[in-house]
């Protein structure tokens, strides 16, 4: 696995400032663009400022008139406490800690081969898929060594299992208007964070889905397909730069030792889900227990 580090001065200064404090991860999340879950509403609007279904927690609605109007098709699918409504709350949460995006971005600059053609990412966008995990192994072990079942309320976390790229004829139609609004932001020049735009500037698009694997060990995805939970970010000019010179990692091994390795696309996943692993005091909040899934941030 890899942790990326960089050893310019002024990048790592930028680098340090990616782990947001508990306050500013919350205003990150809330201030996160959500479109009406209404099909026929194209409305946008701030996480903080729409509607949820205090039933299942997950549906989102510019207004009342919106939420009434799809209650009718709603009410089918409407519940507490699926896997896969838990894995994409928390796949939400990782679009609040701006290390999560770091690594995905990195990740993106791989599997869109943008150091070969900077133009795949107007082509593609990428599919990061998602499940939860145990969060206590050590415990998870000892439970079925001793014959036990394991815990179904265990404490669970995010895993990210594969990232993708996929056409973007076949993205979610929630990320395509997502990604239009992002251009129409490209052409005045700034970003959401009034961030002058170099020419130069590339757009990365990416959606989460949850995943299950089936009796062959395959994933197939159970929710997030819609494209509800996703993101359209600039790609910082440090990260082309820092994926261009080769970067290595030290993999350690107590029989073999140190080995230096290019960081590929395996490391980087790896990375991301000890980086998730490791934050064992949850100021991330990537974790959470699957008989809470509707509890809120």
């Amino acid at each position: 696995m890899v942790n990326i580090q960089f050893t310019d001065p002024s990048i790592r200064e930028e680098h340090q400032k990616l782990m947001p404090s508990p306050e500013e991860r919350k205003a990150l999340l809330n201030s996160l663009t959500v479109h009406c879950s209404f099909l026929p509403c194209t409305k946008v609007k701030a996480r903080a400022e729409v509607k949820m279904c205090s039933r299942c927690k997950q549906a989102r609605y510019c207004s009342q008139t919106c939420q009434k109007a799809a209650w009718k098709n709603h009410k089918k699918d409407c519940g507490e406490g699926t896997a896969s409504q838990l894995t994409l709350k928390l796949a939400e949460r990782a679009l609040a800690v701006p290390k999560i995006t770091e690594y995905i971005q990195m990740h993106a600059i791989l599997t869109l081969k943008l150091l070969e053609d900077r133009t795949n990412a107007a082509r593609y966008v990428i599919n990061v898929k998602c499940r939860t995990a145990t969060a206590d192994l050590m415990a998870h072990v000892s439970r079925l060594v001793s014959g036990k079942e394991s815990d179904s309320n265990a404490q669970v976390l995010l895993h990210v299992d594969a990232i993708e790229r996929v056409p973007i004829e076949e993205a979610p139609e929630q990320l395509k208007r997502k990604l239009a609004g992002a251009k129409e932001l490209l052409k005045t020049g700034y970003w959401e964070d009034r961030q002058p735009i170099g020419e130069d500037n590339i757009l990365v698009s990416f959606f989460f889905t949850s995943v299950r694997q089936d009796d062959e060990g395959n994933d197939q995805v159970d929710g997030g397909a819609d494209g509800a939970i996703s993101s359209a970010c600039l790609l910082p000019e440090h990260a082309m730069r820092f994926m261009a010179d080769n970067p290595k990692s030290t993999l350690r091994s107590a029989m073999l030792g140190d080995m230096e390795v290019d960081v590929d696309e395996d490391q980087l996943r790896d990375g991301l889900n000890n980086l998730i692993r490791m934050d064992k005091t949850n100021q991330m909040r990537l974790r959470g227990y699957p008989s809470k899934v509707a509890s809120d941030s």
